[in-house]
């Protein structure tokens, strides 16, 4: 055994929850390096058993097909921005995964790091709301009409505070278990991590990562098979902090309650009328309309799409301009459903007149099952979807099932592998805005929790 290798992949998986807050080029550095020290060491003591297991032969198979499809693609050289060496993200796991065998104060050691960054980001993201800014000197973040709203706390304008949190919250709980749960410590730690996790989720903003927090919560509610009592308090608390704070600061209400109503349009559900039960547009905003071009209109920010009458009386997927999103990405999907249009080419395509869309375009259509669908076909799309099938299975068994678990594998279902799935389940979660599924930031919080879970599934005790 290489204890100078492991001692440095150690360090560097250690180090990857601080990375995490400064953006996504250092912690895809510290991926590439944990992988490449999982290589080399894999190679130089013949360990092949990492290398021959069938989730990684199955990843490497999948990120084959998204290179040989990017090579056929209209644009070769911006497809393969993204897929060439997507790859990296598996190999990390696995790299995760052996060094937790081969070091067993990794997790300890990883829990302290990982919780005390993870405390600092929170206390950041509170400075930042009573204050006007964090410790670091970042504002808040301001919209067009000056309007502060928006938490950013370390991340400055990358609004993913929420997102952060959210989608690392499963893995930091499922390992506070591990080393806490037997301590009158793990209450105190786990009650304040939730309740102030809930509370600053839901003030910065982000409305995805709120969701995932609620699924997150409910699924520990009915699955864990401890401290679900625990969980029901935090969440009882949370909810009289939010309901407080939604009734006390006019724009955390409009943000979370009012913009999500307006966006989705689903007041017309409660309308008699079936109109859109907005405020009246002025008539000099009407005669704007007609003098103008609604491009013009929207982007100088005189009128919105929902006074200017543009979304019309139908319910709207998250919101207008993910609707315009997915309406152009599903045009490609229909033209290219087998192979799709190639990786990252979205951004590049949905400007040509047979997918356009008016505000169609950005640089991903914002939903991973969306994004497969038009960028990679059905056969990019599909080993995707059946990793979210399975881990549906999976809690459908734990849930309709008990007297069978209990008398086989039980150890597959305890409460650290729980938590884990229950994060990897969000980032596949199909019902929701999300990044782009080859963003390197995302693939580093969606793949870090894989290398912990392939180790809890691997052990007989955990």
């Amino acid at each position: 055994m290489n204890f100078n290798g492991i001692n440095i992949q150690t360090f560097f998986i250690c180090l990857i929850p601080i990375a995490l807050v400064t953006g996504p080029f250092l912690p895809d550095f510290l991926c590439v390096l944990v992988a490449l020290y999982f290589l080399y060491n894999s190679i130089k003591f013949k360990e092949w058993s990492y290398l021959k297991h069938p989730w990684l032969i199955i990843f490497l198979l999948w990120c084959l097909y998204l290179i040989l499809r990017s090579i056929f693609s209209k644009d070769p050289i911006l497809s393969l921005e993204s897929s060439l060496f997507y790859f990296r993200f598996g190999i990390f796991a696995m790299a995760v995964w052996y060094t937790l065998e081969k070091n067993p104060n990794l997790i300890r050691v990883f829990t302290y790091l990982f919780s005390t960054v993870f405390f600092i980001v929170i206390i950041d993201g509170y400075i930042q709301y009573f204050t006007g800014q964090n410790i670091l000197g970042f504002t808040l973040f301001y919209n067009r009409t000056g309007d502060a709203h928006r938490l950013s706390g370390f991340f400055n304008e990358q609004l993913i505070l929420g997102s952060y949190l959210a989608r690392l919250l499963p893995l930091l709980f499922a390992l506070i278990l591990l080393n806490f749960s037997h301590s009158k410590f793990f209450i105190i730690l786990s009650m304040l991590l939730l309740i102030l996790t809930d509370v600053l989720v839901y003030i910065s903003g982000e409305r995805s990562a709120f969701f995932y927090l609620l699924l997150f919560s409910i699924m520990i509610v009915i699955f864990l098979s401890k401290w679900r009592k625990l969980r029901i308090i935090t969440i009882i608390i949370s909810f009289i902090i939010i309901t407080i704070i939604t009734l006390t600061n006019e724009k955390v209400k409009n943000r979370m309650i009012s913009q999500t109503i307006q966006q989705t349009n689903i007041e017309t559900l409660f309308n008699d009328n079936k109109k859109s039960i907005s405020k009246e547009i002025p008539e000099e905003k009407i005669k704007f309309l007609k003098n103008q071009t609604k491009t013009r209109a929207f982007l100088s920010g005189e009128l919105d799409p929902y006074e200017a009458g543009i979304i019309g009386n139908k319910i709207i997927a998250f919101s207008w301009h993910h609707q315009r999103h997915y309406e152009s990405a599903l045009k490609m999907f229909k033209e290219y459903p087998i192979f799709g249009i190639g990786p990252k080419l979205f951004r590049l395509r949905c400007n040509e007149e047979k997918f356009y869309i008016e505000y169609g375009c950005s640089s991903h259509p914002h939903n991973f099952y969306i994004q497969l669908l038009s960028e990679t076909g059905i056969i990019g799309f599909t080993p995707v979807f059946i990793c979210f099938l399975l881990i549906i299975f999976f809690f459908f068994k734990k849930l309709f099932f008990k007297n069978e678990i209990q008398q086989s594998s039980k150890n597959k279902y305890n409460d650290f592998n729980i938590c884990i799935l229950i994060g990897i389940l969000m980032s596949l979660w199909p019902l929701i805005p999300t990044g782009s599924i080859f963003n390197n930031w995302l693939g580093v919080i969606i793949f870090l929790p894989i290398g912990f879970l392939l180790f809890g599934l691997s052990k007989k005790q955990i």
